[in-house]
Formats: structure tokens, sequence, C-alpha cells
């Protein structure tokens, strides 16, 4: 007769100890329903006013507080560390946390009313999770939230702050530095443009055909195709200048504010499910005290 003992595997005993430990947390659950229920209907009066108290602060919040209205837009810079931005963002920010509105209004050139209105603003960089530690964003896309407590406030808040940010003295130095320079190379490219031109004239006028198809100006061979080809380039650099002109901004608005109809806060279903528990809970702590005095 074999006696040898039944070898158990590690699997069944790591399946073993995990329905045992399931068992043991359904169990524990089971005790903590039936506790929970036997407190309601013991002390029903305490639970259910308790809980009906708190659904009518959270409709109280609702119908009484100030709608908070959420919203945020994309930017992006030229050639300015993203930081510096953030750093022009978050003093506006401290602004609005010290309640000065006048300082405020000031520094977004609007008035105190609207100043008044504003509950935060907020910067962020969109590839703070992509860059390291060490990286320093320059030019890179960021977010500025804002939050107002009228929704007729966004509309004019995206120039405010976009003319704050410009209107920094640093910034406003870049900016007329980068449009002279585009103003002389602008004027050396047209003064180019009107001597190819004249040397186009003087092609037409003066040119010798020839029968490889280039042709004689003074006894010297020239290309006449060469010469048309230096005008278009001349052409494109105008161009480039002109594209870069009118995005001479140091502060680029990639997708603006948007104003929305329903305010983030407050929410009706969330305040009276927050309120409700709320109730609930703290009508749970008074019954259990309250039975456990009854008990000793």
């Amino acid at each position: 007769m074999n006696t040898e003992p039944v070898k158990t595997s590690n699997e069944d005993i790591d399946l073993g100890i995990f329905f045992s430990l399931l068992k043991h947390i359904v169990k524990s659950i089971n005790s903590a329903l039936s506790a929970v229920f036997l407190l309601c209907r013991k002390y029903f009066v305490v639970v259910f006013s308790l809980t009906s108290l708190g659904i009518s602060l959270g409709l109280c919040y609702f119908f009484f507080s100030k709608p908070l209205y959420r919203t945020s837009m994309i930017a992006t810079t030229v050639g300015v560390r993203n930081d510096y931005c953030e750093d022009l963002i978050n003093k506006l920010n401290q602004i609005v946390e010290d309640d000065s509105p006048e300082l405020l209004a000031k520094k977004l050139n609007i008035s105190k009313e609207y100043a008044e209105k504003i509950a935060e603003i907020k910067f962020e960089n969109l590839d703070d999770e992509r860059m390291s530690e060490d990286s320093i964003p320059i030019g890179l896309p960021f977010r500025i939230y804002l939050s107002v407590y009228d929704k007729k406030v966004i509309d004019s808040m995206q120039y405010a702050i976009v003319n704050y940010m410009e209107s920094n003295e640093f910034l406003l130095k870049r900016k007329r530095i980068r449009i002279q320079n585009i103003d002389v190379i602008s004027k050396r490219i047209e003064q180019e443009i009107r001597d190819i031109d004249s040397l186009k004239t003087i092609i037409a006028s003066a040119i010798t055909p020839r029968n490889i198809g280039s042709g004689l100006i003074y006894g010297e061979p020239l290309d006449p195709i060469n010469t048309y080809r230096d005008g278009f380039k001349m052409f494109e650099k105008k161009l480039d200048l002109i594209t870069e002109l009118s995005l001479i901004d140091n502060i680029q608005v990639v997708d603006g504010f948007l104003i929305r109809q329903k305010p983030d806060r407050p929410k009706l279903l969330i305040d009276i499910i927050i309120g409700g528990l709320g109730g609930f809970i703290t009508a749970l702590l008074m019954a259990r005290r309250r039975n456990r005095k009854v008990a000793v």
C-alpha cells in the first residue's frame, strides 16, 4: 500500500489563500452592510433627518453659490522661454489670490468690474510629461487656464492676457529689434529686385541670339534664365519677410478661449449627492456613537 503523502503544488496553495482572502473580504462587507442597515432601522429618524438636511444644503449651495466658468487657450511663443511666460501668468494669479481687483485691472487694462469676476489664472506646459527635468522649453505650446464668475468676461480676457504678455518691456524690445531687422532686409531685397528688373530690361534689348539658346551681351556669353531665376528667388524672400512680419508678435494664440453656456460649478446632481452623502455619513457616526452609549 502506497503511504506517500500527496504533494500539493504552489499554484493550489496560492489559489487557496486567494479564495480564503476573498471569502473573508466578502464576509466583512456583508457584516458592515448589515450593521449599517441595523443602525438605519434603529435610528431611522436621525438618519433620515440628517440625510435630508445634507440634500437641502446641497440644493442651497447650488442655488445661492456663484457660478464658475472654466476655459483654456493654447498659445506658443517665438524664441521666448516658456518659464518666462509662466512667471508672467503666475504673477497675475498672485494678484487674483491677493484679492486686488484694482491692480489686476491695471495690469490687464480691463475694468475693475471685470477684474472682480476673475477667480483663477493658471499656466501649464503641454509637454511637461515628455520633457526631462533639465530641459528648458523654448517656443513650445502651453495652456492658460481661466476661471471666472461671469462668462461675459471670457470674451475680452483672451486679448487682455496676450496684450499683457506682449506689453512686457523685454518682449517689446525683442519685437522692435525683429521689426527693424526685417525692415533693413526688406529694403535691401527691394533694391535687389529693382536691380534685377533693370538687368532684365538691358538683357531683353541688347541680347544677340545664338544657335545654342543663350546669347551675347557686349561680346560675353549670358544665360537670361539665371537672371529671371534670381529675380524669382528675391521675390520669394520678400514673401517670406511679409509672412514673418505678419507673425511678428511674441505670443501666438493657437486655440482661443471657449465660452461655455453652462457653468462648471455648481452642478445640481453632484451637489445633491455630496450633500446627501455627507448628511448620511454624519448620521451613521452619530447613530453608532449613541448605540455604543446604550450598550454600555
